[in-house]
């Protein structure tokens, strides 16, 4: 193997063989998910996937105002709202993600994941190159 990837951190023993196998190079295996969990909510990876980048980026392509949701439209307001532990419940988010699901890049992981899990092992092969 290469390099490391220090940045992938599968949870399982056979997840490690094939991630690796697949990227050419070692990962950074942790054991059992609590351990990646704890590693991306307060490690050297904290914040190293900054999903608020994506949010309001697609925000901003789509023209919504993420007041409207009682958002502030910058990175750290946005960190503060989807760190907390309630943001799996907050109403304003999920309005929000409603909202973005119908857009843009949002719309089309939408689709994609929604493909992946009607079609699981039946996927085809030019049915997803059309998402792209």
């Amino acid at each position: 193997m290469s390099k490391r990837c220090n940045e992938i951190m599968p949870e399982c023993f056979v997840d490690t063989t094939l991630i690796s196998i697949l990227l050419g190079s070692d990962v950074n295996h942790k054991k059992g998910y609590p351990s990646v969990a704890k590693e991306m909510k307060t490690g050297r990876f904290f914040d190293n996937f900054a999903v608020e980048t994506f949010i309001l980026t697609c925000a901003n392509d789509a023209g919504i105002d993420l007041s409207k949701y009682g958002l502030k439209p910058d990175l750290e307001s946005l960190k503060v709202k989807t760190k907390s532990t309630t943001s799996v419940d907050d109403p304003q988010l999920k309005s929000l993600f409603r909202d973005l699901s119908k857009t843009g890049e949002v719309a089309r992981l939408k689709s994609i994941l929604k493909y992946l899990n009607d079609k699981q092992y039946q996927a085809n092969d030019e049915e997803l190159k059309g998402f792209f």
